[in-house]
């Protein structure tokens, strides 16, 4: 088990499926904020419409984020960004594609990232396209787009230190109350060649109080022998209403089956 959710850490334990399964032992990496939540909004999402082939995916977090989760920001900055198109992870430009998403809390901007459920969302749904949206305010957008020719310069090690020197700095993460009272929002829409849609909305605690109950959750049902040897991901391993079952979340459909517009 682990709280990574980069997606080629994802995609590394799902190619040691076999090697896990003869050794008889669980592979699940992203047991927290990413990706239990979106993952099981994708699985409900594919039940919905078991002909989709477009997954589309977005969050806002609400809160600040951990010199932790800063640092690993950072050091993936310089890859691009991330799609699955036909089955295949793509690398795209940074910031690629923008759209509005209508969060239960009102519209926001937001921009693709390569997040985990790029690769996650396709093992648990085989849904060959799939992109991945955060909010993000429109000024931080365009700066990404207008900057993002020198971010390959971030993988040289002189930057990385300098990087994590200012996180250490100024980055403090969220605080007690913060985590308390913070919540997480997502959205997530499934489209098949006939234009049928099924779209969906969860709201869940702040990312890292939901990160331990789901992680805690995680590991004493593997431990009780629920989880079968290989890789699996949350929702493959525990169903799409996996997450309904802590506090504090609640998934709402927004539409079944319609045409779409």
């Amino acid at each position: 088990m682990d709280i990574t959710g980069e997606w080629d850490v994802i995609e590394f334990a799902a190619r040691r499926h076999d090697r896990a399964v003869a050794a008889g032992i669980s592979i699940m990496p992203a047991v927290g904020f990413d990706v239990v939540p979106s993952d099981c909004l994708a699985a409900q999402l594919a039940a919905a419409l078991p002909t989709a082939l477009e997954l589309e995916l977005a969050f806002t977090a609400g809160s600040s984020i951990s010199p932790g989760t800063a640092n690993t920001m950072f050091a993936v900055l310089g890859g691009g960004g991330r799609v699955r198109q036909n089955g295949q992870i793509v690398r795209v430009p940074t910031a690629w594609q923008t759209r509005q998403i209508r969060f239960p809390s009102g519209n926001r901007q937001a921009v693709t990232i390569p997040w985990g459920d790029v690769s996650s969302a396709f093992h648990t749904t085989r849904i060959p396209n799939i992109r991945v949206y955060a909010a993000t305010p429109t000024r931080q957008i365009r700066s990404l787009q207008r900057w993002r020719w020198l971010f390959p310069m971030t993988k040289f090690a002189p930057i990385q230190w300098l990087g994590r020197q200012w996180i250490k700095q100024h980055i403090k993460g969220p605080s007690d109350s913060a985590r308390a009272e913070g919540y997480a929002e997502f959205w997530g829409r499934v489209t098949d060649n006939e234009g049928r849609i099924a779209e969906a909305t969860l709201v869940t605690p702040e990312g890292y109080s939901l990160t331990v109950q789901t992680a805690l959750e995680i590991v004493s049902r593997t431990l009780a022998g629920e989880v079968d040897p290989g890789f699996s991901t949350p929702a493959k391993a525990f169903g799409g209403k996996f997450i309904e079952q802590f506090d504090g979340v609640r998934l709402e459909w927004r539409k079944l089956l319609d045409v779409a517009t």
